[in-house]
């Protein structure tokens, strides 16, 4: 991929990833301190095709800005990671945003929707953003109504309802083991405004026994 976003990541886990893709560079920071305790949720980007110029992470809670901090009735600290890149080729900017909401805070879920959508709308303004990651929230959801709600201009467009091809088993959590759970869909990829998108698909790849992950790998192909 041009560009990837991955949740849960230690930093061990992260530097295994540094190492296996060389020419990308990576923004995002640990969530217990900001720098490299507690799980990322970084983004990964091409250096051959783009440039970064500004990036940063903020914490899902009260006060975003300050490492650690634990929102509402979250189980665990929870962040947002995001960069704003430059195509090399045609010089469009654009911005991405990483994420991973709480798995257990109702309160937590709600107002880290909310709180995710005021960053966009106010980092990203007009510019073309991409927005990424495990919201532990299905389609049918309070969380997921905050964010695609259409009445507030600032709401984002799920890439699969813009897909002009979409390849998926309509869930994205399966546990490890195959067959194991029947799986949930709560993984996604947000866009704003609602950008081209050429393919849209999940990747179901196995062994025959696991996957390579709990959750499944979301893809798009889009055009800015």
């Amino acid at each position: 991929p041009h560009v990837f976003g991955i949740q849960e990541a230690l930093y061990n886990q992260i530097q295994d990833a540094e190492k296996a893709f060389p020419r990308y560079k990576r923004v995002g920071e640990g969530r217990e301190n900001g720098i490299t305790k507690g799980e990322f949720s970084p983004i990964f980007f091409d250096t051959l095709l783009y440039k970064s110029i500004s990036s940063g992470t903020f914490w899902l809670s009260q006060t975003p800005k300050v490492p650690g901090s634990m929102g509402w009735d979250a189980a665990c600290t929870r962040v947002v990671s995001w960069v704003q890149l430059r195509t090399i080729a045609t010089g469009k900017l654009f911005f991405v945003f990483n994420t991973h909401f709480d798995h257990m805070g109702t309160m937590a879920r709600r107002n880290s929707a909310r709180l995710l959508l005021h960053a966009v709308d106010s980092l990203a303004a007009k510019s073309p953003a991409i927005i990424m990651g495990d919201f532990n929230a299905d389609p049918s959801s309070e969380p997921y109504c905050i964010l695609t709600r259409k009445s507030d201009p600032a709401h984002l467009t799920n890439a699969f309802y813009l897909a002009e091809n979409a390849d998926t088993p309509f869930y994205t959590y399966t546990g490890f083991k195959v067959g194991g759970l029947t799986g949930e869909n709560i993984d996604f990829i947000f866009l704003k405004p609602a950008l081209k998108v050429l393919k849209y698909f999940v990747n179901t790849y196995h062994s025959g026994d696991y996957y390579p992950s709990d959750h499944l790998p979301v893809k798009v192909i889009l055009v800015l």
